[in-house]
């Protein structure tokens, strides 16, 4: 995992993003000044929740350990600097993650109950999450679910979730293409090797 993950690229943090229209600025006219003009970069991915049937075939145990294993996992990886390094803040935060996953594949609604709505993608906009973090985090994901052991008869449910969930994470552009997809077809034999 660690060589996998460890070949993948990332890109320091940055203040301001490739994918702004700011180089544009030379487009002048003579009234108003400075245009930059609008565009969308992307399209979202429309995300899929698991269904109840995730939370039964997992359990509660093992979905939590998923997270402890994918956490230990981004902690070796290239995006280790995006999470606390104090050991309290970082179970602290493995704990909300769990909560998280456990309420979303159909358990009982822990996250709700002590954080309130998830919002998640405005929870961690403080944290620069660009398209190869998404890429690492997810692969962490992908080892995680295969070290676990998870479910095949509910994994490609939860990978459906979490790969088009992964997608909303990002908050900041390098680039102009859109975020690569990874399919459950792409990486389905995986976990059967």
């Amino acid at each position: 995992m660690d060589t996998f993950v460890s070949r993948l690229p990332v890109s320091q943090p940055q203040e301001h993003p490739m994918a702004c229209c700011c180089k544009d600025r030379e487009k002048k006219t003579a009234e108003s000044g400075s245009i930059c003009e609008a565009r969308i970069d992307f399209v979202f991915p429309e995300v899929k929740f698991p269904s109840k049937k995730v939370y039964l075939a997992a359990g509660e145990e093992l979905l939590r350990k998923l997270v402890e294993v994918h956490h230990e996992n981004l902690m070796k990886s290239k995006i280790h600097y995006l999470f606390p390094t104090s050991h309290e803040q970082l179970r602290s935060l493995v704990k909300r993650s769990a909560d998280f996953v456990v309420e979303m594949c159909g358990g009982p609604p822990y996250y709700t109950l002590t954080r309130g709505e998830p919002k998640m993608r405005a929870r961690h906009f403080s944290v620069t999450i660009d398209e190869k973090a998404r890429e690492i985090w997810l692969a962490c994901y992908k080892h995680a679910l295969k070290d676990v052991h998870f479910p095949l008869s509910v994994l490609e449910e939860f990978w459906q979730w979490i790969e088009s969930f992964s997608i909303r994470m990002i908050n900041r552009r390098t680039t102009l293409e859109p975020p690569r997809r990874v399919p459950y077809s792409e990486i389905q034999d995986f976990f059967v090797s």
